[in-house]
């Protein structure tokens, strides 16, 4: 995973959900900024998450909150790495990381559960 690849522009969408929603969660009751990005609502999702575990919820009861985030983050990402860097063409060692990521992601979110 090289810079430029599918797979390191659809990282990067998922950590801006993550640090958007961060934002959100330290920011709260502030205005949103000019240009801020949601990530498609994955971000309002991450802040949920921090509220709920900054509360004192349960870990068991936090993993599906967390569970929503990392995906709407996860879907943002890919989203973004399609409209970046493209969509590689199935079968080439480019176009099989995009179902390999998510799987992965999905394998992992699976298990935390």
């Amino acid at each position: 995973m090289g810079p430029g690849t599918w797979a390191s522009w659809a990282d990067a969408g998922v950590l801006e959900a993550i640090q958007n929603g961060f934002f959100l969660f330290q920011n709260e009751g502030s205005p949103i900024p000019a240009g801020f990005n949601d990530c498609a609502g994955a971000a309002s999702a991450w802040k949920e998450f921090f509220f709920q575990q900054a509360s004192g919820l349960e870990q068991e009861k936090l993993i599906p909150c967390w569970a929503m985030a990392e995906q709407l983050g996860v879907t943002y990402g890919s989203d973004a790495a399609n409209l970046r860097a493209g969509v590689p063409a199935p079968g080439t060692t480019a176009g099989d990381l995009i179902p390999q990521f998510v799987a992965y992601g999905n394998f992992y979110r699976l298990m935390a559960a």
